[in-house]
C-alpha cells in the first residue's frame, strides 16, 4: 500500500462521493469546504496507519454522510423531487365516498343517508386536523355530506311550516281559547 494517499481508497472515496451526494442542496461554498475538512481529517487520522481496518474504523467515527450533510447545512440533505406523490389517505377518501353515497341514498332510503351524512361529517371534523390529512379530500367530504342535511331541512321547512299554533299545542296563551 506504499504511495497509495488515504483518499485514494475505493472505501475513502466512495464516502466522498456519498457525502458531495448528500451536500447536493447546500451552498457551494460549503460544501467545498465541508468536503475538504472531511478529507483532511480522513487524512490526517490515517497518516499512521492507512490499513483498511483503520479506514473503516475513521470512517465509522465520522458518521454517515447524511448526518454530516445535515450538520453542515441544514437545507441540504436528501432533496426530494417536487413530483413526488402524497400517500393515499385512506380515511378521507373513505369518508368522500360516504358522502357520495348518502347523496345518492338521498332519494332512495333518506332513513339511512341522513346517518351517513351525520357519520361523515364526524369524521371529517375528527379527521380534518389530523396530521397526514388530505385536507382537500376531507374538506370535500365535509361539504358533501350537507347536502343530504340541507335537503331535509329544506324539505321539512317547504311541507310542514312552522306555525305559532305548532310550537306548544295545548298550553293556553298558544292559540287554544283560554278554558
Amino acid at each position: 500500500m506504499t504511495g497509495e494517499s488515504a483518499i485514494d481508497r475505493p472505501l475513502v472515496a466512495a464516502y466522498l462521493r456519498e457525502l458531495d451526494l448528500a451536500l447536493a442542496g447546500a451552498d457551494p461554498r460549503e460544501r467545498a469546504e465541508t468536503l475538504a475538512a472531511i478529507e483532511r481529517h480522513v487524512s490526517d487520522a490515517l497518516a499512521e496507519d492507512n490499513s483498511p481496518e483503520a479506514t473503516r474504523r475513521v470512517l465509522a467515527e465520522l458518521g454517515p454522510p447524511s448526518a454530516i450533510a445535515g450538520a453542515a447545512s441544514p437545507s441540504s440533505g436528501p432533496q426530494q423531487p417536487a413530483s413526488v406523490v402524497p400517500k393515499p389517505d385512506r380515511l378521507a377518501t373513505g369518508a368522500l365516498v360516504l358522502a357520495c353515497g348518502s347523496i345518492a341514498l338521498m332519494l332512495a332510503s333518506p332513513l339511512v343517508a341522513l346517518p351517513l351524512a351525520l357519520i361523515t361529517i364526524i369524521m371529517s371534523i375528527v379527521h380534518v386536523r389530523a396530521p397526514g390529512a388530505n385536507r382537500r379530500y376531507t374538506w370535500l367530504a365535509l361539504g358533501l355530506a350537507l347536502v343530504p342535511l340541507i335537503l331535509v331541512a329544506v324539505y321539512l321547512l317547504l311541507f310542514f311550516p312552522p306555525t305559532g299554533n305548532d310550537i306548544n299545542p295545548g298550553v293556553p296563551g298558544f292559540g287554544y281559547p283560554e278554558d
